[in-house]
């Protein structure tokens, strides 16, 4: 841990000067960061209307998603859903989920997982 004990940074420009997909906090941080933590990670993250649609899958951590702008839909447990500005999804362990699945408008978030495994997360083929 660094002799500060924190970190102040803009979550946008971390997840794209990391070079670690999007995340900006976990356990795949370097042990002197601040930003490392075994108990929470976070990803900022932004899906546009030509991108992929997210695959299926599930997690052995809880994850929370705010979204910051934007519109779209995804799926839980198969079932579809419309996200909007100011929404947030709260998924279980072990809930299928895909998000976003279509992105009509530009969405940004924010993505907790909890506890920080990089190994937690299960694509659905």
């Amino acid at each position: 841990m660094s002799k500060r004990g924190y970190y102040i940074g803009n979550h946008r420009t971390d997840a794209v000067g990391l070079n670690r997909n999007e995340w900006v906090m976990g356990i795949f941080m370097p042990e002197n960061d601040p930003r490392h933590s075994p108990h929470i990670e976070m990803k900022s993250w932004i899906r546009r209307p030509q991108d992929p649609p997210e695959k299926s899958k599930y997690d052995d951590s809880i994850n929370v998603t705010l979204i910051f702008g934007g519109e779209g839909f995804g799926e839980v447990e198969g079932k579809e859903m419309y996200v909007r500005t100011g929404d947030y999804l709260v998924v279980q362990p072990g809930i299928r989920v895909a998000f976003p699945t279509k992105v009509l408008k530009t969405i940004y978030g924010v993505t907790f997982k909890a506890p920080s495994n990089p190994d937690s997360k299960h694509i659905i083929v």
